[in-house]
């Protein structure tokens, strides 16, 4: 095994400790032999073989203490080697992934916007491990089931180009009604529930559905279920997905009135799903819904709203109206969050990291 730095260097200490003894000791027979008057032949021959023999042990001591010096800057070097080496596997993407939202076209009868099949082709090429859609990814109306049903149609096959998984949180255009809920159980969810979690490479990523029981609340079993999941996940990497906002920026106080636009529909709900994500330190949580990208951090949480990738913006590019996607890389310490626009450039990085 090799030496400890430590106990490398408590050998160099005693080393040198033994040799100013034996240089004291030395000094002290040479002073002794000096204040001698007389000195037998047996004397003469007794401290010559001392002499030698305290000289051998000077060498020993110095070829002693040369080796320690050796092997503390062997030691030295090999530390700096490492050091690099978990710099280097700190630095290390070790997967990545991208997330958009909002792309329902303008009217039912529309097919997915072109925005959206440009956006699709700048996600594949990011090739990521998988993607998230914060949801809203048809008109939703009218009533009809055929039209309905052709509207996810035609999502599917937008996003048939993408060559990884794609996990959707239900926007309120996709499930508020009995005919979307519908045909998105049967064509997007394959009939698995609408709220879930998987982990990746010791990453969590939660799945949310915002519009189960009633349109903007995450309530019953579901909020149950979110609670002791995240109490098994306290001390993970976490990251969390619903459409609407917790922290909206269009309608903070949960006006029910019709004079803002909609995101939770009950202020206790909101702020009981606020202290779950805070409480437990998730990472990140992304929705979509209010069309525009906005990034704030409470507590020991990151929260983004992912703008629009299809669907109109709110309000212009200065009022953070934004149409593009986010691509997330993950390192071993940190995630690093990318903003990309129509046209591919990156308009806003960070690195975060990891609660």
């Amino acid at each position: 095994m090799k030496k400890s730095k430590f106990y490398i260097f408590l050998n160099f200490i005693i080393i040198i400790i033994l040799s100013t003894c034996v240089l004291f000791g030395t000094a002290m027979i040479n002073n002794g032999c000096d204040n001698k008057a007389v000195i037998d032949e047996k004397t003469k021959f007794e401290n010559t073989s001392t002499e030698s023999a305290t000289i051998k042990d000077i060498e020993t001591v110095e070829d002693e203490r040369l080796m320690v010096e050796k092997e503390i800057e062997d030691f030295d070097e090999e530390g700096i080697e490492r050091q690099n080496e978990n710099l280097e596997e700190k630095n290390e993407i070790i997967f990545s992934f991208t997330v958009f939202g909002d792309n329902g076209p303008e009217d039912g009868d529309s097919p997915q916007p072109e925005q959206f099949l440009n956006i699709l082709e700048l996600v594949k090429g990011c090739n990521p491990d998988f993607v998230f859609s914060t949801g809203d990814i048809i008109h939703g109306k009218p009533d009809d089931n055929e039209i309905i049903k052709r509207q996810f149609l035609d999502f599917l096959d937008a996003i048939s180009i993408l060559d990884c998984k794609i996990y959707i949180a239900p926007g309120d255009h996709d499930v508020s009604k009995e005919v979307t809920r519908s045909y998105f159980n049967k064509l997007i969810n394959k009939d698995s529930k609408s709220y879930f979690y998987f982990e990746y490479k010791d990453v969590y990523f939660i799945v949310l559905d915002a519009n189960e029981e009633k349109r903007g609340e995450i309530s019953g079993e579901q909020l149950k279920w979110l609670k002791d999941l995240l109490s098994e996940l306290r001390e993970k990497k976490v990251f969390v997905f619903l459409h609407q906002p917790v922290y909206s920026i269009l309608n903070p106080e949960c006006i029910t009135d019709g004079s803002l636009h909609l995101a939770f529909s009950d202020k206790k709900n909101q702020n009981n799903v606020r202290n779950l994500f805070n409480e437990f330190k998730v990472d990140g949580v992304f929705s979509g819904h209010e069309h525009l990208f906005n990034i704030n951090k409470y507590s020991n949480t990151t929260y983004i709203i992912s703008g629009c990738c299809g669907s109109d913006p709110r309000g212009t590019k200065e009022e953070d109206g934004f149409s593009g996607y986010i691509l997330i890389d993950i390192k071993n310490e940190s995630w690093i969050y990318m903003v990309i626009d129509l046209s591919g450039k990156t308009v806003t990085e960070k690195i975060i990291s990891f609660n």
